[in-house]
């Protein structure tokens, strides 16, 4: 083995057990490391330590355990792999849209395993790209992309729809073969909403049947003594709103006159959307537990809500994300400190060129 040897005492990594763990492991080519008696024994080579940095970067930037194999990176995880491995696809939503002039229209796309690929929306009429990545290429302030972090959805809006925007849109996505997926847009005026030949037509969002949505997190957390804010969104045809939009803390009705007191409950209705929203004051442990938003003959939708006793945080985070957090934090932060170890020791005996 060629090299310059150095001998040092073993260190402890958080995390790893012992620096001899490090390095026994396939995050370095052998031989580069020889351990006995407690005693770890280096022979520097200046292709393994340039090899290794370039590892290490790619590792922390990644934010991924990778192993080295020969000289090749692999990512254990499994669904980094698959968004590489697999095809991206979509999912079966609606091609037909239709909205009503002066209202906005909601034209779905998902795409299963994006992995690093975007997604276009282009006009097919003039064929002008209105829309790549989150970014919007048009002139037009009206056209956005709607992509909730952490979901394949790539829904194009288009607020205050005209009769000239009518027509077919294509979600792209810059795959090897490229993959398009259509969906028409139909625009109605007001005084065609009677008209016979429009009855049955999908007006303004996704579904025909009406759906009940929770703005936000579905699960939070928030600190004793804050205020509670949860907003509900009913989506239904124009005239077909709920009679009234019911909450509950368990199976125990929310209103004015509950024993609790601090309780806020405001609705308003629009054409084709009805808002509630719940506000209580001075939240304890008590107030722990699932709320409902029931709108009277749908489905209810569900938000859990954990009241920590915690006045020194005035926002709280997810524990499970927290620690997740906090551990890969200092995955990376233990290696990349063994590598500027490594390279420090290199140009103490060695020079990179």
């Amino acid at each position: 083995m060629t090299g310059y040897p150095i001998t040092v005492n073993r260190l402890s990594a958080a995390g790893h057990g012992g620096i001899d763990q490090i390095f026994k492991s396939n995050f370095y080519p052998n031989p580069l490391v020889t351990l006995y008696n407690n005693v770890m024994h280096a022979y520097i080579n200046r292709n393994y330590v340039r090899r290794i940095i370039i590892f290490e970067i790619i590792n922390c930037v990644l934010g991924h355990r990778l192993s080295f194999d020969s000289g090749k990176l692999e990512a254990s995880s499994q669904m980094w792999r698959n968004d590489w491995v697999q095809a991206p696809s979509y999912k079966n939503t609606a091609n037909n849209v239709t909205a009503v002039v002066g209202d906005a229209a909601y034209l779905p796309c998902t795409v299963h395993h994006l992995a690093d690929r975007s997604v276009t929306w282009m006009r097919q009429r003039d064929l002008h790209i209105l829309t790549a990545g989150i970014f919007t290429y048009s002139a037009d302030d009206r056209f956005r992309v709607i992509h909730p972090e952490n979901t394949d959805d790539w829904t194009l809006h288009i607020q205050y729809s005209t009769l000239r925007d009518k027509g077919v849109y294509e979600c792209q996505v810059n795959s090897d073969p490229k993959i398009t997926r259509s969906v028409t847009l139909n625009v109605l005026e007001h005084s065609q909403l009677d008209d016979p030949a429009s009855f049955g037509m999908q007006i303004g969002t996704t579904d025909t049947i009406p759906s009940v949505v929770v703005v936000g997190e579905t699960t939070r957390y928030i600190q004793r003594g804050s205020i509670l804010a949860i907003t509900c969104k009913v989506y239904h045809p124009p005239l077909e709103a709920p009679a009234q939009v019911l909450w509950f803390h368990g199976k125990e009705n929310i209103d004015y006159d509950s024993p609790r007191g601090g309780i806020s409950i405001q609705s308003e209705k629009v054409r084709r959307q009805t808002v509630s929203k719940l506000m209580l004051s001075g939240v304890n442990e008590a107030d722990t537990g699932e709320y409902h938003c029931a709108p009277t003959g749908l489905e209810p939708a569900t938000v859990f809500v954990h009241v920590q006793n915690d006045p020194s945080h005035g926002e709280l985070t997810h524990p499970d994300k927290l620690s997740g957090s906090s551990r890969q934090t200092t995955t990376c932060g233990s290696i990349c400190i063994y590598t500027l170890f490594l390279v420090f020791i290199y140009f103490k005996n060695n020079s990179l060129v």
